[in-house]
């Protein structure tokens, strides 16, 4: 599925076995009934009171394992940043400029991309700081 959408969208992004730096990660939840992604640095925690603000909500509904895979058919460990159809995607803005960015997808696997084509391969990319 990943493989398809990155070959479908012409990006440079590949799938390689290991993280040299920057690594990532990324958060599903649903705010007002909507699916959101979050894709921060992983050595930082998501700023939930951040996310709320920038969406105009005052709850959000993290969800479970298998409430990721009903709605992303990705297990929530191995979320990647783009393939993640209808989903508002929110990039912290500590990713952008750093350069190939790493996101675990699969226990062998890491997506290795940028910002940019994160951004490109997202239709309601929004970028802003959601992380502390």
């Amino acid at each position: 599925m990943l493989e398809d959408f990155i070959e479908a969208n012409n990006l440079k992004a590949r799938i390689v076995d290991r993280a040299h730096s920057n690594i990532i990660k990324c958060i599903a939840f649903l705010a007002k009934k909507e699916l959101v992604v979050t894709v921060f640095p992983a050595s930082k925690r998501i700023d939930f009171l951040k996310i709320k603000k920038e969406l105009g909500c005052s709850e959000i509904e993290l969800l479970d394992r298998k409430k990721v895979i009903e709605a992303t058919g990705y297990a929530s460990e191995f979320l990647p940043p783009v393939s993640v159809y209808a989903a508002k995607v929110l990039l912290d803005k500590e990713i952008i400029g750093l350069g190939t960015l790493h996101c675990k997808i699969s226990e062998t696997g890491f997506l290795e991309i940028t910002a940019q084509e994160i951004i490109a391969g997202n239709e309601q990319a929004i970028v802003g700081d959601y992380s502390n």
